[in-house]
């Protein structure tokens, strides 16, 4: 559990230090998440996040790791998008839930791929569509 904590750290300071760099807290997400995909090609962060933690740990206690690090941020992330209009209301828990979700998921289809690079490509891809959907209008090209 203190290996996967202090990578979950890295890999939170990571997403912060690029979501820092935004000009808004929707554009702060996606760049935060991209950022945690790009680390995902990491071997550390795929050995100790992505394959060991889920394994030894089991699903539901990996999950509320990851939770930790990241839900409270998100839900912030989401709300401030919203009460500055970049984002239509919707309910908060829920969206937060179904980022994380995804973007775990995308880091599984990463760390388990044959051809990494490939698939960290691809999923950038969907993960600007996704985003984008979610604003509910067209995006200036973020992600």
């Amino acid at each position: 559990m203190a290996v996967l904590d202090e990578e979950q750290k890295k890999l939170a300071a990571k997403a912060a230090e690029a979501a820092a760099l935004q000009p808004d807290p929707w554009s702060a997400m996606v760049a935060g998440s991209n950022a945690f995909l790009d680390a995902c090609l990491e071997r550390s962060v795929q050995r100790i996040v992505l394959i060991d933690a889920p394994a030894v740990l089991g699903p539901q206690q990996w999950r509320e790791s990851d939770q930790s690090y990241y839900l409270a941020a998100t839900k912030a992330s989401i709300q401030t998008a919203m009460d500055q209009g970049l984002v239509e209301r919707q309910p908060i828990d829920a969206l937060a839930h179904i980022i994380l979700g995804a973007l775990n998921e995308a880091a599984m289809l990463i760390a388990h791929a044959d051809d990494q690079m490939a698939a960290r490509r691809e999923v950038k891809d969907v993960v600007k569509r996704l985003f984008d959907g979610l604003r509910g209008k067209p995006s200036s090209g973020h992600a």
